[in-house]
């Protein structure tokens, strides 16, 4: 009697569970994709605003090197894989991202591939307020101050003492590294190191990095009339955090 009822119970429960409700689970990472995020494609840096509507996906924002970007397209939360497809201002002109978030919802990677370069690593890390999204805001606006005087200096005034400095608005203590380089173009078909400065941030605060030449770098400004430049600056921050930033302008005599 006893095996004849228990069979009889899991057949019921069987039933019930078949027709009754169970919870919906969550949408994987959909609340979670909304707000801002710093973003690798291949050796540019972006930072972009993604914004979710039902399985509608749209992004916006800029990278260093490809310039505004703007793209469209569906994320499925079940698997939490999107795809976008979208336009670029310099490089990259159209694109089509392909990734998948993690489980928190705080990184994504997969693959973008790009009109100008293919098929490159995507990498995306979600910024919520707080020191990421600062040191990041700090690095942009160094290095769009830095470019805009070293397209005032020009290249012989690049050239005088004390004149390529970096100042940074640091929002924590860390190690801050910065690059001059000589961007693609021109004839030349690869960055070349033209500069490099370090500091060690012991407290949150102004700091200011004498950059120092190489050679080769000294060597190019007295001999070009004009040059492409791209500055890259990395913080490394507490707790292991690295961001990186990096722009280009191009510099007359």
């Amino acid at each position: 009697m006893y095996s004849q009822c228990s069979g009889a119970s899991r057949q019921v429960l069987l039933f019930l569970g078949l027709i009754w409700p169970s919870p919906a689970r969550p949408a994987r990472a959909d609340m979670e994709l909304d707000g801002r995020w710093l973003v690798r494609a291949g050796f540019d840096e972006c930072q972009l605003e993604l914004r979710l509507t039902g399985a509608e996906l749209a992004a916006s924002g800029s990278c260093s090197v490809a310039g505004a970007i703007e793209g469209a397209g569906t994320f499925d939360a079940a698997s939490g894989h999107f795809k976008i497809s979208g336009s670029a201002e310099a490089f990259c002109h159209t694109f089509t991202a392909d990734a998948t978030v993690a489980p928190d919802g705080m990184s994504f990677a997969g693959t973008v591939d790009c009109e100008d370069f293919g098929n490159v690593q995507l990498r995306g890390s979600h910024c919520p307020k707080g020191l990421l999204c600062a040191t990041d805001d700090a690095l942009r606006e160094a290095i769009e101050r830095a470019l805009a005087d070293y397209q005032r200096l020009g290249l012989r005034g690049l050239l005088g003492p004390g004149a390529v400095v970096f100042g940074l608005e640091a929002p924590s203590s860390g190690v801050l590294d910065v690059e001059l380089y000589r961007a693609p173009g021109g004839g030349f078909r690869s960055f070349e190191l033209l500069a490099v400065g370090h500091a060690e941030v012991e407290r949150p605060g102004h700091v200011v990095v004498q950059l120092r030449f190489t050679r080769r770098g000294r060597r190019l400004l007295r001999r070009r009339k004009q040059l492409v430049v791209a500055l890259k600056a990395t913080f490394a921050g507490p707790a292991g955090t690295v961001t990186q930033s990096r722009g280009s302008v191009a510099v007359v005599r």
